[in-house]
């Protein structure tokens, strides 16, 4: 087993949760169809939930 494979192996598993577009409808009040958009139009919302999952203890963020 490669370096690699043995310490994923060790790890737990990266769970990955779809729930961006409901943290950004409930904190800005916008519908979460605008989610896709926000990196460009509102990054500083976007900035704010990825700190509240950084807080909450994520490992992995995907924007």
């Amino acid at each position: 087993m490669d370096i690699y494979k043995e310490q994923m192996a060790q790890e737990l598993p990266r769970l990955f949760d779809g729930a961006m577009g409901t943290l950004y409808a409930q904190s800005t009040g916008m519908s979460s169809d605008l989610v896709e958009a926000a990196n460009v139009t509102n990054p500083e919302a976007i900035r704010s939930i990825h700190g509240r999952y950084l807080e909450a203890g994520a490992q992995c963020l995907l924007t």
